[in-house]
């Protein structure tokens, strides 16, 4: 853990909590990187290894493709093949999420996924999880991330804090005025999440519960 974690466990517990899905309230690096790979295949680019996964990887995934060769007419293509081989992938929960998600429903206390993944892909794999009953709010194909959490603030009319595992993330809760928190274990290591202005870097998502 890292960062400011005394006032994120003051502030958590009467905040509205926004998940990012990949990476974070998922464990899901090792099959977004397979399905970055069989894209890039499919767009006959070389492969990522673990090391260059992490270090490359960036959000949205227009960026991300676009920065690794894919042409910019095929980038729509490269995305929607994307997200289908990510449909395929074998999934895991990250570490505190279940804890996390059953703790605060029964709280009353609104948590949810905005995410830029598919509302019906982070659906499928959280019903599959079993924590599909426990998200009060799933918000997919956030581009960008700020709108949401905007509206967030303004519906629930409580402070809104968004954990995620990238630089965008981060930078897309301070655009809405969130409160940024950076989830370690994801895409991207936690001194880039801290440089990007991350309140505080977690390892547990059950930290949440203050």
């Amino acid at each position: 853990m890292l960062g400011d974690i005394t006032r994120l466990r003051a502030i958590a517990p009467s905040a509205t909590i926004a998940l990012d899905w990949n990476g974070t309230t998922v464990n899901d690096a090792d099959r977004s990187r397979a399905a970055l790979n069989a894209t890039l295949h499919a767009y006959k680019l070389a492969p990522l290894d673990a090391a260059a996964f992490s270090a490359r990887f960036q959000l949205p995934l227009s960026a991300l493709l676009g920065g690794l060769g894919v042409n910019p007419a095929d980038i729509a293509g490269a995305i929607d093949h994307l997200n289908g081989q990510m449909a395929a992938g074998a999934v895991h929960l990250g570490t505190g999420a279940e804890e996390l998600l059953r703790a605060r429903w029964a709280l009353g206390a609104p948590t949810g996924v905005i995410s830029a993944a598919p509302v019906s892909v982070v659906q499928r794999d959280a019903d599959a999880l079993g924590i599909g009953g426990h998200l009060r709010f799933v918000i997919g194909d956030a581009h960008p991330k700020s709108a949401p959490l905007r509206d967030l603030a303004v519906t629930h009319e409580r402070p809104v804090v968004y954990v995620g595992d990238t630089e965008y993330d981060v930078t897309e809760a301070l655009a809405a005025g969130a409160i940024p928190v950076g989830f370690a274990g994801g895409y991207r290591p936690p001194e880039a999440l801290l440089a990007a202005g991350a309140l505080a870097v977690i390892t547990d998502l059950a930290l949440l519960l203050g």
